[in-house]
């Protein structure tokens, strides 16, 4: 179909008839509708309840972040390690002092 067509064929079409009640009531119906507010929704109540929850959760879950961090034997396990290589270190300059200079350069220059 062609616009041709449909526009004989929109212009073919006669509109509703209305009655004469309608069009004297179709201003006052315009103007209502204009208007018109909706009433006004109640604001809802606030509840304390989710915020409080939510404290609390992330309360505890510091609470065990923090018990984890500092009772898991993880920091007992790096100071005991620690103080095992600060012997070693200590034990093996106490074993290069003892050396003179001619003695550890004659050691080291027979190791392979």
């Amino acid at each position: 179909m062609t616009d041709f067509d449909l526009d004989a064929q929109l212009h073919a079409l006669r509109p509703p008839e209305r009655s004469k009640e309608y069009w004297v009531d179709f201003t006052a119906r315009v103007t209502r509708g204009r208007h018109y507010r909706p009433p006004p929704r109640p604001a809802p109540a606030v509840s304390w309840l989710p915020q409080i929850a939510w404290g609390f959760c992330l309360a505890f879950g510091c609470f065990v972040l923090g018990y984890y961090l500092g009772h898991n034997g993880v920091s007992r396990q790096l100071d005991r390690v620690w103080r095992q290589d600060r012997q070693e270190i200590v034990r093996f300059q106490t074993q290069l002092s003892a050396y003179d200079e001619h003695g550890l350069r004659k050691q080291l220059a027979e190791q392979p």
